[in-house]
């Protein structure tokens, strides 16, 4: 009768016909007319009507139901169907749709009382919108800080140690991504060692995960290898990811780990072995972080047309879904063209990449830094490179690690502008953080930079004496560019 008025028009036959208001001002004025009561009883049958199995209405996606059981003041359901909603948008890795959802069942199941019991399903439901979050805006956006401060205020409430362990997982990440790696540190061991009291692979998988961060940060390798190595033996027993990138992030991390070891061949394992996972999984934003570690991994390995085609990969992939791993890529693609001979291009991207950097990058903000420079010295100007240097040098003084690959870039620059004493300088330097950090790949770059300067002032048995033992550390069947040069030199010295 309704369609006779055309008031509404209908789709289909009956009765699997459809029918739509013609305007939505019409709709909203027969909305408008129910009792309140009459509204929440109709949209109580249609969720109940949409929740109960028919195959017609399978394709109803889960945020119809949830808005329908939130209009029927069912609260409890509704949180649970806007969770459904969540999870769904997750699988189509709808990433910003699922947000959406996480935030509205959050808002709905606060019309609950307060109990401690809503309480616990708040902190579960925020954990994977932190992730979100974090994803798409850093985690040291004003959305992730104010998560993690809800977050503080719910674990405090709860007071378990799982969700004590999640908290500090939220400052951990603030802390790392400001750079202010005492605090992140000292986070990262509080939560490890809440980890261990309360025991569950879900803890401990997160505690290993933030030491093998804070370990790479704070410059100690083998305990850094160490955590990956248990995180590894919890993922594969558990075999089922906690959260987005958890496994790209640790693996990726794991892969430059090695490098800086001496193992150039476990950091190939490693990051074809994060990047192999982040196809699998379908899921763009861990492919691009699974690419971003991989180009870096390259620039490591000082390979440019490797690290081209994953920085591009994943820049191309960042700026599509609007990721903020954007600058990442930037940074070890302006370091490859620059390589390859497109300096104007390079150093274009290199400047690219340091806008809009959210929080302080560990380490890759300063390693962009240190990028730059090289890349401008390669265009022609390094003295203006390395007036810039100092920038480079600001951040983590406490990271020898860091320190050393920043001292040989500078060196690089400093035998380009004819200054081979202080490139002498910077060399021995690094030399000495390598090796007091067990940073043996970066020992290896750093003494055959110096067996060259020994050679051209004519003292070849000095010059062989300090790279051979070097270069007899590492595997005689790896092929690096670094290994390669290594091996060349000392040929020469023979």
């Amino acid at each position: 009768a309704l369609a006779d008025t055309h008031l509404i028009h209908g789709r289909g036959a009956a009765p699997a016909a459809t029918y739509q208001f013609r305007h939505a001002l019409i709709r909203e004025a027969a909305y408008e007319s129910l009792l309140k009561s009459r509204r929440r009883d109709l949209h109580a049958q249609v969720a109940q009507m949409l929740t109960g199995g028919d195959p017609t209405l399978a394709e109803v996606r889960p945020e119809v139901r949830a808005h329908h059981w939130a209009e029927a003041g069912e609260h409890d359901k509704a949180v649970a169907a806007w969770s459904d909603a969540a999870r769904s948008a997750e699988d189509r890795h709808a990433h910003e749709e699922a947000i959406v959802a996480y935030r509205r069942a959050i808002l709905v199941l606060l019309r609950l009382p307060e109990t401690p019991e809503r309480d616990a399903r708040e902190f579960d439901l925020s954990v994977p919108l932190s992730a979100l979050v974090g994803i798409k805006q850093g985690f040291f956006s004003d959305d992730y800080v104010a998560l993690g401060a809800r977050a503080a205020t719910l674990a405090e409430r709860g007071g378990t140690l799982q969700q004590a362990v999640m908290q500090d997982l939220y400052s951990f990440l603030i802390a790392w991504s400001a750079a202010d790696l005492p605090k992140a540190c000292a986070l990262a061991d509080r939560l490890f060692g809440l980890a261990q009291r309360e025991g569950g692979d879900l803890s401990l998988r997160v505690g290993h995960m933030a030491q093998v961060l804070a370990q790479i940060s704070a410059a100690n390798l083998d305990a850094a290898d160490a955590h990956l190595v248990q995180w590894q033996l919890i993922a594969e027993r558990t075999n089922v990811p906690l959260f987005t990138n958890e496994a790209t992030g640790v693996i990726g991390a794991g892969a430059e780990v090695a490098y800086y070891r001496g193992h150039p061949d476990v950091a190939r394992q490693r990051i074809a072995q994060a990047l192999a996972m982040a196809e699998a999984s379908g899921n763009p934003h861990e492919l691009t972080m699974a690419l971003v570690c991989k180009a870096w991994v390259h620039v490591l390995l000082r390979e440019p047309r490797a690290a081209e085609t994953a920085a591009a990969r994943a820049l191309a992939l960042a700026e599509e879904n609007g990721f903020n791993q954007a600058n990442h890529a930037r940074a070890s693609l302006a370091w490859a063209r620059a390589q390859l001979g497109a300096t104007s291009e390079a150093l274009e991207l290199a400047e690219k990449s340091l806008v809009g950097w959210i929080g302080g990058g560990v380490p890759r903000l300063v390693e962009a830094r240190r990028v730059r420079e090289q890349v401008r010295a390669l265009a022609g100007d390094p003295q203006g490179a390395l007036d810039n240097f100092d920038e480079v040098f600001g951040q983590h003084e406490d990271n020898g690690v860091l320190r050393a690959a920043h001292l040989i870039g500078r060196a690089d620059i400093q035998r380009q502008a004819g200054w081979p004493e202080a490139a002498e300088a910077d060399l021995s330097e690094a030399l000495a953080l390598a090796r007091r950090t067990g940073a043996r790949g970066i020992e290896l770059r750093a003494a055959t930079g110096l067996a060259l300067r020994l050679r051209a002032r004519g003292e070849r048995d000095a010059a062989r004496a300090l790279l051979a033992p070097v270069y007899g550390r590492f595997d005689p069947d790896l092929e690096t560019t670094d290994l390669s040069e290594a091996r060349q030199l000392l040929d020469a010295l023979s």
